[in-house]
């Protein structure tokens, strides 16, 4: 800060307004005569040692480099990520206490403690004087208690019956929006329930139908692949070495949309079918074995024997 030199005495002073002749009954004007630089300079020191004197405080009423160890040390915590209303609990209120009990001299404290306070642990002067003022109203030989009485506050969460799940059809629990208007919730609540994981969400997927008889001749079909030399060692299925399996595999000819690479100066292809409802088919047929493999590992037959085109190019024979 730049300081400039200036004589006070020489700023004028208007007192144009005071009557010396006028006697007044609640008593006289006195005009003194006051030295302004003087008085200047002895403020100007006492605001300088009071901003030293309050950077230099600490959390006992030290110097700054106690202060700063103090910080260092990691003795207390401060709340610094706390948003800005948000409520303090039981456990942070009392260290706030412990802190202003610390400094307070015979149940007295400072006004710049509580400010001491509010700066280490970043929280409003408010707040920690709120703290102070229960301590002052508690009388003498009772326990203070700075714990709040917010502990059933806010909105009551809505409380669901889950075994209500059960009566709901399933058709109805195909969404989270129609589940939640099936029980007579919001949507938001139903989320929750899953997140809490009181209700899993499933994936169905449909199955054959499995007559008798068709159930008869899977399980002898299998029954037929147990290794008969092995029963009495135990069970085993034989190796299907000697079986070739075989299917025919149907291909459309093209799709409905396919993606190509151009050059810049290549014309766009234009492909066209008489309806894209109905792509035409080829059938190949498939056959593959069971792969074999070397004591080591090594693969000597893949198994795959090969893909077969299985139709051929005639006119049709559909009658016109």
């Amino acid at each position: 800060m730049d300081h400039h030199n200036f004589d006070l005495n020489d700023i004028p002073i208007n007192v144009s307004n005071i009557d010396d002749d006028n006697d007044s009954s609640e008593g006289e004007y006195q005009i003194f005569k006051i030295n302004l630089n003087e008085m200047y300079h002895e403020d100007d020191d006492n605001i300088d040692q009071h901003v030293d004197s309050e950077e230099e405080v600490g959390d006992d009423g030290g110097t700054g480099e106690d202060f700063h160890n103090a910080m260092t040390s990691g003795n207390f915590q401060t709340f610094e990520n706390k948003k800005p209303y948000q409520m303090l609990n039981n456990e942070e209120r009392k260290m706030v206490y412990e802190l202003l009990l610390q400094r307070s001299i015979n149940g007295n404290l400072k006004k710049e403690h509580t400010i001491e306070v509010s700066r280490l642990l970043k929280l409003p002067r408010r707040t920690v004087q709120r703290i102070w003022k229960i301590h002052k109203n508690t009388s003498l030989g009772v326990p203070v208690d700075v714990c709040h009485k917010k502990i059933y506050c806010g909105r009551k969460r809505v409380q669901i019956d889950i075994n209500k799940v059960l009566d709901v059809p399933l058709r109805k629990r195909t969404s989270l929006r129609s589940f939640s208007a099936a029980l007579g919730v919001q949507h938001s609540r139903i989320y929750r329930l899953l997140k809490e994981g009181l209700i899993r969400r499933h994936t169905n997927a449909i199955k054959p139908y499995l007559k008798e008889d068709n159930k008869r001749s899977w399980l002898q079909f299998c029954m037929s692949m147990i290794d008969r030399g092995n029963l009495h060692q135990g069970p085993k299925f034989v190796n299907m070495f000697n079986f070739v399996h075989r299917d025919e595999k149907w291909f459309y000819m093209t799709k409905k949309s396919e993606k190509y690479y151009l050059h810049q100066t290549e014309e766009e292809p234009i492909r066209t079918c008489q309806s894209k409802n109905y792509i035409g088919k080829v059938m190949f047929f498939v056959a593959m074995a069971h792969p074999r493999f070397e004591a080591n590992g090594n693969e000597i037959f893949s198994g795959k024997i090969g893909v077969f085109f299985f139709c051929q190019n005639g006119a049709s024979s559909t009658p016109k």
